[in-house]
Order: structure tokens, then sequence, then C-alpha cells
């Protein structure tokens, strides 16, 4: 995940800040994972890697007990309200996933929660990408119905401001993780996409649509059909995600 559909112009000019979180030790035995700290951990090194030289990226990461309601909440404003209207706002997760949102340290991050404080944000851009099971609940809509982009902006942004949803599985799906891997399905094949496996064209461009067709069908293909990830918004599919 430079990753978040950003235009290059964006990538050059504006900034973005990506709150990070990742939760793999829940509190007790029963609910733990293995993999979702790594995976914030992942994110947030492509982040500080390619904004290195341009200082265009700011990023608060959040894992396992830190990762609770109260704080990822506290780090959205915090991190956001530093955000220009030109610029990118986003947040990643891998944990727990439910019906209702994704399932911090201590409690349900409710997705009318996320959504409500991304909307007090006026910035050109806002993305939440998650590696959770039924992460594809956050569209309120089943996969087989025509989403209302308006409805999607009213809930996260204003008109004008662009919005982009890339889950991980269906509303009905689980995300798988492997043992034999250092991160989740999703997080895997985001991350090779945007080290060049996505760039089908060899323009040294990764779009949007690029990186969609190679995560969802490496995540197809690596959990046998059982996970398929979702990108949904009011966006470009041309839009360049990251230029090499």
């Amino acid at each position: 995940m430079v990753l978040f559909m950003l235009p290059s112009n964006v990538l050059c000019k504006n900034k973005l800040y990506m709150v990070v979180v990742g939760v793999a030790d829940y509190p007790g035995n029963n609910m733990d994972l293995n993999l979702p700290d790594n995976d914030a951990i992942t994110i947030s090194a492509i982040f500080k890697y390619n904004g290195k030289n341009t200082g265009n990226t700011e990023r608060s990461l959040l894992v396992n007990k830190r990762a609770t309601v109260a704080s990822i909440i506290a780090a959205m404003k915090d991190l956001y309200a530093k955000a220009s209207t030109d610029d990118i706002i986003a947040l990643f997760f891998s944990g727990h996933g439910c019906e209702e949102g994704f399932c911090a340290y201590d409690r349900i991050l409710d997705f009318d929660t996320i959504k409500s404080t991304m909307s007090k944000f006026n910035c050109t851009t806002k993305i939440i990408f998650a590696d959770a099971c039924f992460s594809g609940m956050i569209r309120e809509k089943n996969e087989g119905q025509k989403i209302n982009i308006n409805n999607i902006q009213n809930k996260f942004s204003k008109k004008g401001e662009s919005v982009v949803l890339f889950m991980s599985s269906r509303s009905y799906e689980y995300s798988y993780e492997s043992l034999n891997m250092k991160n989740g399905y999703f997080t895997n094949a985001l991350k090779y996409g945007l080290i060049g496996k996505a760039d089908i064209n060899k323009d040294r461009k990764i779009t949007a649509i690029e990186l969609f067709n190679y995560v969802n069908k490496d995540v197809a293909n690596k959990t046998g059909g059982k996970q398929h990830p979702t990108m949904w918004g009011n966006f470009n599919n041309n839009m360049p995600i990251i230029i090499w």
C-alpha cells in the first residue's frame, strides 16, 4: 500500500497523512491472529520508503494494545488536522472485522465513527484500506447491487472530493492469513503489486485498476477462490497510485 490512488501531481506536491493500524494480539487468547501487526508495520515501512526523498508522507502507527478505539480516533484527528485541502488522508487497518466495523484492541471501531471522523476534514482524497474479514460491509450494499456514489461521498466527504474504499474481502467473506507468509494474503498481494508486479504495461506507473486487478487475482488464486478483494468509491480507474 503507494498505494492509495494518488495522482502523479499529488505524489510530488501534496502530502499523504495515514493512520496505520494492526491488531494481532487481542486481550485474552481466543481472538489472537498471527500477522495483522506485521501487516501494519509493512505498510508503514512502504510509505516511509516512498516518502523519504520527497517528505510528502506522515504516518501514525498503532499496533496491538496501542490500537484502542480512542487511540485510533485520536490519531486520525491529530494527523488529519495537519492536512490542507489538496492533501490526502488515509486509514489502513488489519485485524478482525465484523458486520459493524473493524475490531480494535478493546472494542469495535464502527464504520459510522470512521466515516464521521473523516468527513470533518476537507481534503482532495480520502481512503480507507482494510485487511479484515467482512470488510466489504463498509459499502452498505450487497455486491450485486449498484453502488450509489453520492451516498458514499456524503458519508466521507464533500462534493468534489474523491473517496476510495479498498477492502480485502466481500461483505460475506473471511480474509485469510497463512503462517507460511509474513503478511495476510491481501496485504502480501498489495505489497508485491506496488513494487512492480501490478505494472502490466511496464510504464513505471501503477494505476488503480492495475493494482486492483493484480491484487484481486492473486488473492483469489492463493485462497482457492475463498476471498475476493473489492474496490469502490469515486475515483478514476487510471489514476496513478505509485510512480517509480
